[in-house]
């Protein structure tokens, strides 16, 4: 029993240490900087809503579908089924 203890102490031990060292690799960069909103990707201030609608709300958009969600499809392959209990 005393063995089987052991490893146990053993084995949290290396997770924890593991765990640790994983975290400190991941640190959040805090230097970047969001762009702002209400300037084209061109340089141009948007002034309102006609531009903000026609440019810079497709530009952020696109900004989303390429670095956080990715692309939606245009419309859903007929394979793909949804069952809601």
């Amino acid at each position: 029993m005393n063995r089987l203890r052991l490893h146990i102490w053993l084995v949290a031990i290396a997770v924890l240490i593991t765990a640790g060292a994983r975290a400190q690799k991941y640190i959040a960069d805090t230097t970047y900087q969001l762009p702002d909103v209400l300037i084209t990707q061109s340089g141009k201030k948007i002034a309102n809503k006609a531009d903000w609608e026609k440019i810079r709300r497709p530009e952020i958009l696109k900004l989303f579908e390429e670095n956080v969600q990715g692309k939606t499809p245009a419309k859903k392959p007929p394979e793909v089924c949804y069952h809601f209990h």
